[in-house]
């Protein structure tokens, strides 16, 4: 299992491009989790830099590209070195359950929560 701190690691060693290990749709898939954890890292302000792609053949509009090219912030860089207590819920959030239909979307994790109470 890929997580948001072994994905931080990788980016503080150096590594700027993540990509598929293969060009097959089932390694595009398996892409997909490294990629919310990267859009993730970037939405909490841990990334300086990030450009992502997606691919349109299959309809799928899956990641196939991310380029992360000046490393991590300091807020990155702190995440790294001490992890919230917490971590394994928010691991829960990254992967997200948003369809969406020309551009409207609505998050079902949400839904579900406010309907529970």
């Amino acid at each position: 299992m890929v997580t948001l701190e072994s994905v931080l690691a990788e980016i503080a060693e150096g590594r700027t491009s993540f990509g598929p290990s293969g060009q097959s749709e089932s390694d595009i898939e398996a892409f997909q989790e490294i990629a919310k954890i990267l859009e993730y890292a970037n939405a909490q302000g841990f990334l300086d830099g990030y450009a992502s792609h997606k691919e349109s053949y299959t309809g799928h509009r899956w990641y196939v590209r991310v380029m992360v090219p000046n490393g991590l912030t300091y807020q990155g860089q702190q995440r790294l070195r001490s992890p919230p207590k917490g971590s394994d819920s928010q691991q829960e959030e990254i992967v997200q359950l948003k369809p969406n239909f020309h551009g409207l979307g609505i998050d079902l994790k949400a839904l579900w929560r406010k309907l529970r109470g």
